[in-house]
């Protein structure tokens, strides 16, 4: 069985929708995580991203910190993630961005070190989910900061009837999801 059709049916069978906007995976992606699963995803990601050349592998703390643990692993890269609380160890020479996190409900801040972001980048994107894109555009106006070249966002399940892939996309920047989800009011429904 392919992977997006062993993703859709680890959706169907252990996903619990919360409303019907936020569902949770936290069974095999994000709390507990399958790793077999997360295997076959990452050599996906990276099977579609390997042309457009990334020096190295972005995403945030903390369910994403695993898919793109494994793509930079696989592409013999080094992984960044943006924290969420900037420890006092970081020191104070970072790029921030406050977020808003569908999923707690509240503003987050990012923070990355400038020592490990530069103009001579190229960044791939890896996440778990995309809904509203608030993660990714905060991101992306980091990287835009620090003047690097973003070669493409790759997420695991996008919940398509939001509006994060038009807000990413009208950046111009090339979005991948592993699965759509069209809807999630009567049940799960997937985009083709």
């Amino acid at each position: 069985m392919d992977v997006k059709n062993l993703l859709k049916n680890k959706i169907i069978s252990d996903a619990i929708i919360v409303k019907p906007s936020l569902i949770n995976v936290s069974k095999f992606i994000n709390h507990q995580i399958d790793m077999n699963l997360m295997y076959d995803i990452s050599t996906f990601f990276v099977e579609h991203f390997k042309d457009k050349k990334p020096n190295k592998i972005l995403t945030v703390e903390a369910s994403g910190i695993i898919p793109a643990g494994l793509v930079a692993y696989f592409m013999g890269l080094p992984l960044v993630y943006a924290k969420k609380k900037s420890p006092i160890t970081l020191g104070g020479d970072v790029y921030s961005r406050k977020i808003f996190s569908t999923t707690r409900g509240e503003d987050v801040p990012l923070a990355i070190s400038k020592a490990y972001l530069n103009e001579n980048d190229n960044i791939l994107i890896i996440d778990d989910f995309l809904s509203s894109g608030g993660s990714v555009l905060g991101l992306v106006d980091i990287l835009n900061e620090a003047r690097t070249n973003i070669v493409g966002f790759g997420v695991i399940i996008e919940k398509g009837f939001e509006q994060g892939r038009s807000r990413i996309e009208e950046m111009g920047i090339d979005v991948f999801s592993l699965i759509r989800i069209k809807s999630i009011e009567n049940g799960i429904e997937f985009d083709t």
